[in-house]
């Protein structure tokens, strides 16, 4: 009997290869996993984001006469957009004070383009649709516009928010 050696390399390429199998399609969605506020986790499509970053304040400009939920404008790819607080805008606490550095994730729906300040982003997650539940009847009735529902993963609560609800509300339609 004699051992085979297989380099380190060539067991990575075959552990590879193996893992991501081109003909099978993974029927999940991938999402974006973040907290709205300190203590409120959140998903949102991937579909709708085009990128998620975190922002210098001093990119933001702030504009007078603007609802609180409003931070300011920022350029983001030479697109002028707003920075919406999000939690404010759902009625969840308001972000009291603007950070140096705010993570947003900008969205597109259609031709609607703003950037969601949040508290933190954690990374992604899959979801299957028949994963996401009614919302719990103790959501604030505020949020339940916003809301796609709930997912439960790993004894936690995910807000799944709905992107083109933020992109239809009349609370930026307004502006």
């Amino acid at each position: 009997m004699t051992a085979t050696t297989i380099e380190p390399i060539e067991l990575l390429n075959r552990r590879l290869s193996s893992s991501f199998d081109q003909n099978v399609k993974d029927p999940r969605s991938v999402y974006l996993k973040f907290y709205i506020d300190a203590y409120t986790p959140a998903l949102l499509s991937m579909k709708n984001i085009q990128e998620a970053v975190v922002l210098s304040s001093g990119l933001l400009t702030t504009m007078p006469n603007m609802p609180s939920y409003i931070l300011g404008l920022t350029n983001r790819r030479s697109r002028v957009m707003w920075v919406v607080d999000i939690s404010q805008m759902v009625g969840l606490p308001k972000i009291t004070f603007i950070p140096p550095k705010l993570d947003i994730l900008v969205i597109k729906v259609g031709s609607f383009l703003s950037a969601l300040a949040i508290h933190k982003i954690e990374g992604t997650i899959r979801v299957d649709s028949s994963e996401i539940n009614a919302a719990p009847s103790h959501i604030s009735p505020a949020l339940i516009p916003y809301l796609e529902g709930c997912v439960l993963k790993s004894k936690t609560i995910f807000l799944v928010l709905d992107a083109e609800a933020i992109a239809q509300s009349s609370l930026l339609h307004k502006l």
